[in-house]
């Protein structure tokens, strides 16, 4: 794509009144958005949204940002039906196109059990090389963040603001961490005009960017739920960790599993499942066996069956999930009476 197509179509990103499928019509017509604009010249200085100058729009430097037709443009986000025209970036623009990309996202107030499932499921899947797509607001979303680059992992922020002014402001540091290791993503432009819209926005890219969603917990009324129902609309997986029927934390996850609309996850071998169980084996049925003996914490579990500490944390919160164990006040796991 030429270097002047490139700055029309952020141009026409920033216009008034005009939607996506307004874009591939003109593309259609005109060829290339910069025509659009050479034979319409009052749109192109008339309609730009409040604050935003022509002039200036040139003054971004191209590796900044990424505009749709662009070959480093999120190829899955094309797939939806009105992907942003342009999206500004800080790291590796690349991240967007790998293979194992997964989106977690979850409640900003969570529970001690959605924290450890949040560790778990990052480091079981970390093995694979996913690459973990989040919103960095605070709760489920700032954890998936942190145990990606504590764990060496490659993750993915979308900020429903601009790169200068990250929200939320109590991430400035987690931003710029994965800014330097990872990727963060925005449709905002600099001098954006902050409005409720823009977490819808947001979602939209997140549940666009993978192929598949898992929530972790979620009120009834929660953004995460955004993000699972767009994901099913994309036809995408949606999972959802189920949770005690009577926690405010688990009334929306459960409820997308009672509508149908993600499968009930029960432990990463439900994403990766030919691979983990050729892999593990009878864990499941060793770990219960020891502690029908006694109770142990996850260190000595992994100690005496010989098994890799992330295994046993993946093992541990299936079983977990399935009601078999649970974790006491001694930070041991014990068998679950029924």
């Amino acid at each position: 794509m030429e270097i002047s197509e490139k700055y029309a179509r952020l141009k026409f990103s920033q216009l008034n009144g005009f939607k996506f499928a307004n874009f591939l019509e003109i593309l259609e017509k005109f060829e290339t958005i910069e025509n659009f604009f050479e034979d319409s010249p009052n749109i192109s200085h008339g309609k730009l949204r409040q604050g935003v100058e022509s002039d200036k729009l040139e003054d971004i430097p191209t590796d900044n940002f990424v505009v749709y037709g662009e070959k480093n443009y999120p190829k899955l986000l094309t797939e939806t039906p009105y992907p942003p025209i342009a999206l500004f970036y800080k790291g590796d623009i690349s991240l967007c196109n790998e293979q194992n990309l997964i989106s977690i996202v979850g409640t900003r107030k969570h529970s001690s059990y959605g924290e450890r499932v949040t560790k778990n499921i990052v480091e079981g899947l970390g093995k694979y090389n996913y690459v973990f797509i989040s919103g960095m607001a605070l709760g489920i979303d700032t954890l998936v963040h942190r145990y990606s680059l504590a764990n060496k992992l490659k993750t993915i922020a979308v900020i429903p603001s601009s790169l200068d002014n990250p929200m939320p402001m109590s991430n400035r540091k987690l931003f710029n961490q994965i800014a330097e290791d990872g990727l963060v993503i925005t449709e905002c432009l600099n001098n954006f005009i902050w409005n409720k819209s823009v977490y819808a926005k947001r979602n939209r890219i997140i549940a666009g960017l993978s192929t598949k969603t898992v929530v972790i917990e979620a009120p009834r009324k929660s953004g995460s739920l955004i993000t699972a129902n767009l994901a099913f609309e994309y036809n995408r997986e949606v999972y959802a960790i189920p949770g005690n029927i009577d926690s405010v934390y688990s009334l929306g996850t459960n409820k997308l599993i009672k509508d149908l609309k993600a499968q009930l996850f029960s432990g990463v071998d439900d994403i990766i499942p030919g691979q983990l169980k050729l892999y593990k084996g009878m864990d499941s049925n060793k770990i219960i066996n020891l502690l029908r003996v006694e109770q142990l914490d996850i260190e000595q579990i992994s100690e005496l069956l010989d098994m890799d500490i992330n295994d046993t944390k993946n093992e541990i919160l299936q079983l977990e999930l399935k009601g078999q164990i649970c974790l006491n006040t001694d930070g041991k796991y014990n068998i679950k009476l029924l």
